[in-house]
């Protein structure tokens, strides 16, 4: 391994950071291949995903290549063999058991939340995870998009669905 790459792997265990999004991705990807649908384009995009954040960290916690390494073997199983033998484990990352993820480190902080109005998306907002109803209905109705759409309008009524979307129906 050069020397480059080994400067930038610690013996720390995982941050908080790097726990979150190493849970996300065991997460994402255990789902993909247990769904039957074998949906490997969206776990090496979730796999794109992992990798782009670590090159942000300045020092990575070898526990955490090792796990992922766990999850790019079915994909990739000779490279992670080398890699693996490489951070110095013994025996083949084969007979590794597959992870389990953590749900409440696996949930994500934000989300995108589609705005609407009478059931046509007119703007898109990032919220915080779980923001309760009467707030998620006071951001949609600040928006400038929906604020156009509802101008001279009666509201009749304001659908929200957690996580997902907020629908102003107007008359």
């Amino acid at each position: 391994m050069t020397g480059e790459i080994k400067e930038t792997i610690t013996n720390n265990p995982p941050t908080e950071a790097e726990n979150k999004l190493l849970h996300k991705t065991i997460k994402k990807i255990t789902n993909d291949i247990e769904d039957g649908d074998m949906k490997f384009n969206t776990s090496i995009a979730q796999m794109m995903i992992f990798i782009n954040e670590l090159y942000k960290i300045e020092k990575v916690s070898k526990e955490v290549i090792e796990k992922f390494l766990i999850l790019l073997s079915p994909f990739t199983p000779h490279i992670c063999e080398e890699l693996w033998e490489l951070l110095g484990n013994k025996g083949s990352i084969q007979n590794q058991p597959w992870l389990e993820y953590d749900e409440a480190l696996a949930k994500s902080d934000m989300v995108t939340i589609a705005l609407s109005v009478n059931g046509k998306v007119r703007s898109k907002k990032e919220v915080d995870f779980d923001t309760n109803d009467k707030d998620l209905e006071q951001i949609a109705l600040d928006d400038e998009s929906i604020k156009r759409h509802i101008l001279g309008k009666d509201i009749v009524k304001i659908i929200v669905v957690k996580n997902r979307m907020v629908n102003v129906v107007v008359k």
